[in-house]
């Protein structure tokens, strides 16, 4: 995919968990909205938690926003409690599997950015 896009891609990578330090969650918010105002491809696996703030935040100020998910189709992501609703990506991948995700999803991207000490 890099090949066909001359933006620069950024892989999402942090906790679901939805239990976000108010300051951790102001910051994972102006991360989406810099990131979208810079016109980077924000890419993560489909979680809530910090990833899904940065990607809704980046989704509502016009960022570019695509998914890897670990589900095989949007009704089945949309079922895991834990994923963000598809709706907040402009993109979207279904690879079965949280491993065939996530190596699909590194290769593909230019950078990434780890938080919260966790890789999602």
């Amino acid at each position: 995919m890099k090949k066909n896009s001359n933006r620069l891609k950024i892989a999402i990578f942090s906790s679901a968990s939805e239990k976000i330090d108010p300051k951790i969650k102001y910051l994972a918010e102006a991360i989406g909205r810099y990131l979208a105002e810079k016109g980077v491809i924000i890419v993560t696996g489909g979680s809530g938690g910090i990833p899904g703030l940065i990607v809704s935040s980046a989704f509502r100020n016009g960022g570019y926003t695509l998914v890897y998910s670990p589900d095989s189709d949007p009704q089945s992501h949309n079922l895991r409690a834990d994923n963000l609703t598809i709706d907040y990506f402009r993109a979207k991948h279904f690879l079965p599997g949280f491993t065939r995700r996530s190596l699909q999803m590194i290769k593909d991207v230019d950078g990434a950015i780890l938080l919260n000490g966790r890789v999602g």
